[in-house]
């Protein structure tokens, strides 16, 4: 490979990298719905066993919020007389069961002084403060109402609920979401001058080849290029799921657990999901559009030369 093919390379490697980026950062203002999505997916490849407990588990958490004057865990973390309140309840409550008389709503008072006693209530308020995570506490009461108002489907309900109890992908503290976020913000603030790199980059690349009709199969090798990063692993994922399948069940039994500790099947059916969710009908058209593009050029190049043979035949 001579200096000028490593240049060409490098040229139309440069553009490819740009267009790709500027193609999926369109969705990018929809990731709040993609994860939503992506939520719902988890549910709907997992087993049928698994989703009836995840309901079950729900569906006693609504226990705890459907009531409208409940007061909420993260009510009672944030205020310190309303905790001090709760401690001095538990005490009054001990000694009328010392006294051997009859205390209302005794049930639930046990279930609350024994995690008030045992310091499992500390624990959970010292989870919410250093989760950093505003949890709606109103959505999900609503979530709750219209599940079981049959409004809601199963993974419309799992999904509803896990993006109230964080609100949405800003309030993530992953380092991953975060660098995505950077990421996608520079894209947004420099799309102008990307795109004016991608144009002066063709203008380069055509002064290297000083012809027209090379310059054009160049053109058509960067489109097929573009086309395969963009749809490759679209297509990849799609006879994944037909051949092997995907299964979200572990993520889910982890989730119920409460030991976030996947496995590596699991992560990649997670991954895949939400890389499937990155798609709209924009970029898969315009993957399609680069496709026939490419293919038309390779065909160029295929009856050029074969002209070029039969010329060179009749000398």
């Amino acid at each position: 490979m001579g200096f000028k093919n490593i240049i060409v390379w490098l040229l139309k490697s440069i553009i490819t990298l740009i267009a790709v980026s500027i193609i999926f950062s369109s969705t990018s203002s929809d990731f709040d719905k993609i994860l939503s999505e992506s939520f719902k997916d988890i549910y709907t490849f997992a087993s049928p066993a698994s989703k009836e407990k995840t309901l079950e588990f729900l569906e006693k958490g609504c226990g705890s919020v459907e009531d409208e004057n409940a007061v909420t865990a993260n009510e009672i973390c944030s205020n310190q007389t309303l905790m001090n309140s709760f401690k001095a309840s538990c005490e009054e409550y001990r000694n009328l069961k010392e006294q051997g008389k009859t205390v209302k709503n005794e049930q639930e008072m046990e279930e609350t002084c024994s995690k008030v006693e045992s310091g499992e209530l500390e624990r959970e308020c010292q989870k919410l403060r250093s989760a950093k995570v505003s949890v709606d506490t109103e959505a999900i009461q609503n979530n709750c109402r219209d599940y079981k108002a049959g409004k809601l489907k199963g993974e419309q309900f799992f999904s509803n609920m896990l993006t109230s109890s964080f609100g949405g992908v800003q309030n993530i503290d992953n380092p991953l979401f975060q660098k995505y976020n950077r990421f996608i913000q520079f894209m947004k603030n420099n799309i102008f001058t990307l795109v004016i790199i991608i144009a002066a980059v063709f203008i380069l690349l055509y002064f290297l080849e000083r012809d027209l009709a090379a310059f054009l199969v160049e053109v058509s090798k960067i489109c097929f290029g573009i086309a395969m990063t963009i749809l490759a692993p679209y297509i990849i994922i799609i006879a994944y799921n037909a051949f092997i399948g995907i299964d979200t069940t572990p993520v889910l039994e982890s989730v119920l657990s409460g030991q976030l500790s996947f496995t590596s099947d699991a992560i990649i059916s997670v991954v895949m999901l939400m890389i499937l969710k990155t798609y709209n009908s924009m970029i898969l058209n315009t993957g399609i559009a680069l496709l026939i593009v490419g293919i038309a050029g390779k065909i160029f190049v295929l009856v050029r030369k074969r002209k070029s043979q039969q010329n060179t035949g009749y000398r």
